[in-house]
């Protein structure tokens, strides 16, 4: 039931709206607070008094706290923390662009990125239809699972910054962050030394055992 969730998202973030959906970006900060998100959403709105719905699936292990929601004109906003949550947003002026920020919190390897998605039609499936940035100073850990795209992390990344396009707004990232090689090196280091040092030991009693034996 979630995977057809996301995928009607994915594939079409809408059948029916009050608008027009031009364009979204992304830009993720991985940071200690968790995974700072600014998503932004460029519109063209049929009224200039519109009211419409912003929703953001609800994954296990992935918390979301919503910090501010800005636009081009002066808006009024309300979050309601149901499954999907949802932000109902109105203006009294003819809004253009939107900003939503907020932070996601998990403790989890594998985890996931709600996205925000709108009931606004989409304009084109150009593949610059969505933008997306990751930044992170442990970028060479992350790695992308969805949307399945043909990503070269290594070619898409930049002074540990992650740039990728898509066609259409998917409705969550999913990730994996691996374990810190680093850390493991120094570990093991650490057990080879204390072996080395054992046998050290061990063959300084043995050395100091026989010369005692040796000369009475």
């Amino acid at each position: 039931m979630r995977l057809a969730a996301i995928l009607f998202c994915f594939i079409c973030p809408s059948l029916f709206g009050q608008g027009l959906l031009r364009k979204v970006s992304l830009v993720v900060h991985d940071s200690a607070e968790g995974y700072e998100i600014e998503q932004k959403f460029t519109l063209q709105l049929d009224s200039a008094s519109p009211t419409f719905i912003l929703k953001s699936l609800h994954f296990q292990g992935s918390l979301i706290k919503v910090n501010s929601v800005e636009g081009n004109h002066d808006i009024d906003y309300e979050v309601a923390m149901t499954n999907p949550l949802a932000i109902d947003v109105s203006t009294t002026d003819k809004l253009s662009e939107l900003t939503v920020s907020y932070v996601v919190k998990t403790r989890r390897k594998s985890f996931y990125l709600p996205l925000f998605y709108t009931n606004l039609t989409a304009t084109s499936s150009n593949d610059d239809f969505f933008t997306a940035s990751i930044n992170s100073n442990q970028m060479e850990l992350l790695r992308l699972h969805f949307p399945s795209t043909q990503i070269d992390m290594e070619g898409a990344t930049k002074d540990g910054i992650l740039t990728f396009q898509l066609p259409a707004l998917p409705s969550v990232l999913r990730m994996e962050k691996a374990d810190n090689p680093t850390a493991g090196i120094l570990f093991t280091t650490v057990v080879d030394l204390a072996v080395i040092l054992v046998f050290i030991i061990i063959s300084f009693l043995i050395w100091r055992k026989r010369k005692q034996l040796f000369y009475g």
